[in-house]
């Protein structure tokens, strides 16, 4: 198997360049197009507009609503209109400028503020979705300060916005478009979904989903959903029309990911004089952009987690997502809880100092609890959270890491604004925050998403081997090392003898559609098809002791019954029922649907916890912020690569301290996301397992499921976007002092923004 390539390094033989034809306006109809010109240029194979389409000229994820090529209207600035398939790619750029459009430009709706009322900007409407979330005794009647007042209670008010973050992973979007007869047309893309891409551009193109073959390439980074589809169906239509590969690369100052929508949010908390939550109100505004994309994933997962990891008796939650002119956002990583995070917690200080307690005591005395009852959409009462909820030991594990030295040492370039001694040392104020965060591992948005998985086993001459068949895509994360190691631990096959079978081989796409978690997905559907293996494989020493073959496991190079009382060395295991020639098969699949059922508690809500402690530096004269250390403790389950697992922590943790001091977008495309130069000490404090050791249950067939899936492992890595900025917002606020200008707080927190700037 040859190791895979990024798009960007492909090359076919007789291959042309995409170019593309994209709106100078945020919104415009369109009242002629005249491709003439460009079709003129000698070197140009095709010019193609959304007439040319055979399919269905739309896409999308909650909403079919983008359009692959703008037809009658744009609405975004850089929303491509035509395509172009040239020799060279600069003569592909010519031919793209080449092609006339007759703009009729319209008043563009830029502010999300406006667009609930504002007249639509496409035929649905502007409001997208709109939710509530409502529990306990109304709290409107609460959260007047003067009623509270006489009650003995203090209203809290915060309002906070956020800028889109324009998604800008390491590797740049791009496709490849292969036609290959009767086979149909290749697409060699940087994607998580190849079967969700697949169909989709089986739609537009107008053709059977088996002439269309989407085949992952290596993924530079997959902190979106990756390159909007579109782009796929534009290469492949290019390629069916010239006969000919297409190439695409998309310009970096171009969207071709969703953004992090632009969000704002207004929170009431109503708190006793003696700390505890009486009531919380939050109203949540989220700007989709032109189109859906996710955002409505985003929103749902902001309003359940808008109170955090805190017992609140009176929840009222209302939240919208509304359409726009800006260009399209979706869930980027860390999704709507990295939003709700940095407000909650502002408040949770507020809260604090309006009693006299400060914020930690304050959240100390509001923990939330197994059994206390959170936001959700599928029950006006809320869920109780399910055990375990070990917040405690998250937030002593980041109070007991060693600081950081102050000053940091003798390297001017430690310290905020002394690049280029511009600084002045006096100036500089050190704060320490602390933030605690929730993630919701029972997501009704990944209730669609499901894997299956095939393992195959043989004798080679190193010894017993196995074949994982599957469609996860290895994004860098250490997804394929964790189906090794799973599989390991499975069947005691050593991890370098365990081949995953990339999804470029036709043999290895059983279908998928996980997205949001693929290692929690796919590696469950691998455990379980590992089991499959196991049980057959050794049904005959099953049969030997009276048994079943789904009862006997692996351990310490043994194979055990379930009681530990049949007990016999793996290698004599594998010598009597693996001899050479025989293959043995083990199916899986995982369907997010059977979650609650395989862990028993359908009712309940299922979390990741976590705790962040962030050091910063912030020079009071220019207005900078500089984060000299992070800490991050969270509950991971159970932990099966922990190199890997630490280091999506930590890279979570870097992720995050972008989204407050740097990453931004004066819309359409700007943006600044961390460079090594800029990441801060992170220190992984603890990945607590807190999973009990899996059992092996057996279901209907008589076969091993798994329960809870993968024994207990929780995602890791988004808890750590989410709360990280929270913990620099407190760390700022230590530091400086709270604003208390009663001004929305704005991130990020830019030198013009920032509140702490001494006269």
């Amino acid at each position: 198997m040859t190791e895979p390539k990024f798009p960007t390094d492909l090359r076919a033989d007789g291959m042309l360049w995409m170019g593309v034809t994209r709106s100078p306006h945020a919104s415009a109809a369109v009242r002629g197009l005249d491709l003439r010109a460009a079709r003129a240029i000698p070197g140009v194979h095709a010019v193609l507009s959304a007439a040319d389409l055979p399919g269905y000229n739309f896409h999308g994820t909650r909403a079919i609503d983008q359009p692959v090529l703008a037809a009658d209207v744009a609405r975004y600035i850089g929303e491509p209109v035509a395509v172009v398939a040239a020799e060279h790619p600069a003569l592909a750029r010519a031919a793209a400028e080449a092609v006339r459009v007759i703009w009729d430009p319209l008043r563009p709706l830029l502010d999300p503020d406006q667009a609930s009322t504002a007249p639509p900007i496409h035929p649905d409407g502007n409001v997208l979705h709109a939710t509530t979330l409502v529990f306990g005794t109304e709290p409107g009647a609460l959260l007047d300060p003067e009623t509270a007042e006489v009650a003995g209670l203090k209203v809290v008010e915060g309002e906070y916005a956020f800028d889109a973050v324009a998604a800008r992973p390491g590797a740049p979007a791009a496709v490849i478009a292969v036609p290959n007869g009767e086979r149909g047309i290749e697409i060699y893309v940087a994607t998580v979904s190849p079967r969700g891409d697949r169909e989709v551009v089986a739609q537009c193109l107008g053709l059977p989903v088996e002439k269309v073959h989407v085949i992952p390439t290596r993924v530079g980074g997959a902190d979106t959903h990756r390159e909007d589809v579109g782009l796929q169906v534009q290469a492949a239509l290019l390629a069916l029309a010239t006969g000919r590969p297409v190439k695409a690369v998309v310009p970096r100052d171009v969207p071709a990911h969703p953004a992090r929508p632009a969000a704002r949010l207004r929170y009431q908390h109503v708190v006793a004089d003696d700390g505890s939550l009486v009531a919380v109100q939050a109203d949540i505004l989220l700007d989709s952009g032109a189109y859906a994309s996710t955002t409505v994933d985003v929103l749902e997962e902001a309003c359940r987690l808008a109170i955090g990891p805190y017992r609140v008796p009176n929840v009222h939650i209302t939240g919208r997502v509304v359409r726009t002119n800006n260009p399209p956002a979706g869930r980027v990583r860390g999704g709507g809880g990295a939003l709700t995070c940095a407000a909650y917690e502002a408040q949770m200080d507020a809260a604090g100092s309006a009693v006299g307690l400060g914020g930690l005591e304050v959240r100390l005395r509001n923990l939330l609890r197994p059994g206390d009852l959170v936001p959700d959409a599928a029950d006006p009462l809320g869920k109780p959270a399910a055990a375990p909820v070990p917040i405690p030991d998250c937030l002593h594990e980041v109070l007991d890491t060693p600081m950081p030295s102050f000053p940091p040492g003798p390297d001017i370039r430690e310290y905020p604004g002394t690049v280029g001694r511009t600084g002045e040392l006096t100036r500089i104020r050190r704060g320490v925050g602390v933030a605690l965060g929730m993630a919701d591992l029972s997501n009704p948005a990944q209730q669609g998403e499901y894997a299956t998985a095939v393992v195959l086993l043989s004798q080679t001459p190193a010894g017993p081997a196995a074949t994982v068949a599957c469609s996860a895509v290895e994004t860098g994360s250490g997804l394929h090392d964790l189906i090794r190691v799973t599989v390991e631990r499975t069947l005691g096959i050593p991890a370098d003898r365990v081949a995953v079978r990339a999804p470029e081989d036709p043999g290895s796409l059983p279908s998928s559609a996980a997205i949001t978690h693929p290692a929690w997905v796919h590696g469950s559907a691998v455990e379980a098809a590992a089991k499959q293996a196991r049980a057959k494989l050794f049904r005959p020493l099953a049969d030997q002791i009276g048994v079943d073959g789904g009862l006997l496991k692996v351990a310490d190079g043994h194979l055990l019954s379930h009681d530990d009382v049949f007990r016999l060395p793996l290698t004599e295991a594998y010598r009597q029922c693996l001899p050479a020639g025989r293959v043995v098969r083990g199916d899986g699949e995982f369907r997010m649907l059977t979650m609650p059922t395989l862990t028993g508690t359908s009712d309940a809500a299922h979390l990741a916890v976590g705790a962040v402690r962030a050091v910063v530096d912030v020079d009071t004269e220019l207005g900078l912020a500089n984060v000299v250390q992070l800490a991050v403790a969270q509950d991971a389950g159970r932990v099966v690569v922990r190199e890997r697992a630490e280091s999506r922590v930590a890279s979570g943790a870097v992720a995050g301290s972008g989204l407050v001091l740097s990453e931004g977008s004066d819309l359409p495309f700007g943006w600044g996301e961390p460079s090594p130069m800029d990441s801060p000490e992170v220190v992984v404090a603890a990945l607590l397992e807190t999973a009990a050791e899996a059992k092996d249950e057996i279901g209907p067939d008589g076969l091993p499921v798994a329960s809870p899936p993968l024994g207990g492992m929780k995602p890791v890595g988004d808890l750590a976007v989410m709360a990280t900025p929270a913990a620099v917002l407190a760390a700022i606020r230590d530091a400086v002092g709270d604003p208390g200008n009663g001004s929305p707080l704005r991130l990020p927190l830019r030198p013009d923004r920032a509140w702490w700037v001494l006269a």
